[in-house]
């Protein structure tokens, strides 16, 4: 590649942008659906109605911050993918 310092500062931060777009994807992979009360550091419930709620709560929470992670994900991804298309243009310009 003979590019500009451009060109390589967007390479770089291309780079950047798609790794920690791959540790947000990773992130959220590896969210725990467990049930609720342990994510508030509590004793598990004994009551079977209460554990199921419980349950539930916890796939809720869960989910819902699995989800807050991927849609940063997205736009991370999306950043690196714009990046590397601009540094693909500019070292095709030198």
């Amino acid at each position: 590649m003979t590019g500009s310092i451009a060109t390589y500062c967007c390479l770089v931060l291309t780079v950047g942008t798609g790794l920690y777009a791959a540790w947000l994807w990773r992130a959220s992979s590896r969210v725990s659906t467990g049930p609720y009360s342990a994510r508030l550091g509590l004793a598990p419930l004994t009551d079977p109605k209460g554990i199921t709620l419980d349950g539930l709560m916890g796939l809720e929470a869960g989910g819902q911050e699995a989800a807050a992670l991927n849609a940063k994900a997205a736009v991370w991804t999306g950043i690196s993918v714009l990046l590397s298309a601009a540094t693909t243009v500019m070292d095709h310009l030198h």
